[in-house]
């Protein structure tokens, strides 16, 4: 939803954990908390490295939005684009509890 980036980094990498202790998503600015699963992304962009957490809500939401525009996502969900369309699934994002997401990652993990 941001356009496509003029670079990208030199190393990327993106997995679940699970939080050993509390944290703060970066793009919602709530805490993810100690014992939840949520998303760590790190790697070297122009030189520096970098590193990110997100909770389940917001990964699912930057994810979905990447396949549904076929756009780079800003990876803090703040590039002043609104989304329009009417994906039932991506609106329902906006109101998932922590809990909820919890179990969405299980279910996800048992699946495959």
């Amino acid at each position: 939803m941001c356009g496509e980036p003029d670079e990208y980094a030199q190393c990327y990498g993106s997995k679940w954990r699970k939080a050993r202790k509390a944290h703060k998503c970066l793009a919602c600015r709530e805490a993810i908390r100690a014992g939840d699963t949520y998303r760590y992304s790190s790697g070297v962009f122009d030189g520096s490295g970098f590193d990110h957490k997100h909770c389940v809500r917001c990964w699912r939401t930057i994810d979905m939005l990447d396949l549904i525009t076929g756009e780079s996502v800003d990876v803090e969900l703040d590039c002043g684009q609104v989304y329009e369309g009417d994906n039932a699934e991506l609106i329902a994002l906006a109101f998932m509890t922590p809990d909820e997401g919890q179990a969405f990652v299980a279910r996800e993990k048992a699946s495959g």
